[in-house]
């Protein structure tokens, strides 16, 4: 890990893990959560005072990971398990959710509201496309799909269009 200072163009690296990918910062600005792929971890560092808080389990090879508007919630794309991580940040608690026995999810991205997760379902048997997770139930609500041919691996979710009216 490499802790950038822009104003002074410093750095300080720090070794967490065995095999580093995704990365989020809490909405304070105080916690950075990295995907260990290696050992199957998320890796909590605290960044005021950039010690490393924890690491805990979440799944096997964890990719992308996202995290609530309000923080409450971080989100763990899981390719080998095919599945999510759903953690508890106040807790460090991970708490599972299967997918298709032939997903591949490598990315999440949580709308604005923070009530819904959108994840790739990979090269899966069939039609492509991406999942439809509700968070508060942590649930697949539905999947969008996109045709055999597809192979979808990240997902980008645009901020709510406002209209601004005169």
């Amino acid at each position: 890990l490499f802790v950038v200072d822009p104003v002074t163009s410093s750095f300080t690296s720090k070794t967490l893990g065995a095999s580093l990918w995704d990365l989020a910062i809490s909405p304070d600005g105080g916690t950075l959560y990295v995907t260990d792929r290696g050992p199957g971890t998320l890796i909590v560092y605290n960044l005021a005072t950039q010690t490393l808080t924890t690491s805990i389990p979440v799944c096997t090879d964890p990719w992308g990971i996202d995290i609530t508007p309000d923080g409450s919630t971080l989100i763990v794309a899981c390719e080998d398990a095919h599945a999510l991580s759903f953690v508890d940040t106040t807790t460090l608690t991970a708490t599972p959710l299967a997918l298709g026995a032939d997903s591949d999810p490598r990315d999440v991205e949580i709308s604005a509201d923070g009530k819904t997760a959108y994840v790739p379902t990979g090269e899966i048997a069939g039609d492509d496309g991406v999942y439809v997770v509700d968070i508060p139930t942590k649930t697949l609500k539905s999947t969008l799909t996109f045709g055999t041919c597809a192979n979808s691996n990240v997902v980008a979710v645009a901020p709510p269009f406002t209209q601004c009216v005169p």
